[in-house]
């Protein structure tokens, strides 16, 4: 008889889990619904280990997630933290980040940064422990989850250990 934790790895590596994280993410980045010819490769790489940050990331680096935020490194750092941290970003940041897009970084690579922050990290424990515990972690819950995510764990093995324990 398989383990909870076997049973759990194998719904979430399967194609159905997988083909409704990537409408998810499209809803909540892209803020629409996927293209139907785009479903397939994003699936396939998801099942090959991109991570469901990185593939948020990916999105959120777009031209399509530029144009959404008004076309400008602003608008896109405003976005981000809408949408990823559910708040608007204070001016320093928007300034700091600003300054590394013109100099030397990508808006994915800024993305992932924010999307794999302990604040992003703080967010996704609570989301889960909801979901699947039917309630609010405590604080002592969160820092047990969020150092470990911010220091490589995906969210897909966080979202296994919850759902199977």
């Amino acid at each position: 008889m398989p383990s909870a934790t076997d049973v759990v790895v194998g719904i979430l590596g399967s194609a159905e889990a997988k083909t409704q994280l990537v409408n998810q993410v499209y809803q909540e980045v892209l803020h629409r619904a996927v293209d139907d010819a785009a479903v397939p490769g994003f699936v396939a790489a998801l099942q090959q280990g991109l991570t469901q940050e990185r593939f948020e990331a990916i999105l959120a680096g777009s031209d399509e997630y530029l144009t959404l935020h008004g076309g400008t490194n602003d608008g896109f750092v405003n976005g981000i933290y809408q949408d990823f941290l559910n708040r608007p970003a204070e001016q320093s940041t928007i300034d700091n980040l600003d300054r590394l897009l013109t100099k030397r970084f990508t808006r994915e690579q800024v993305a992932l940064a924010v999307d794999t922050s302990a604040e992003r990290y703080t967010i996704e424990v609570g989301r889960v422990y909801q979901t699947f515990l039917g309630r609010v972690p405590d604080s002592t819950e969160v820092a047990a989850w969020v150092g470990p995510l911010t220091q490589g764990l995906t969210i897909n093995g966080f979202v296994t250990a919850v759902a199977s324990s």
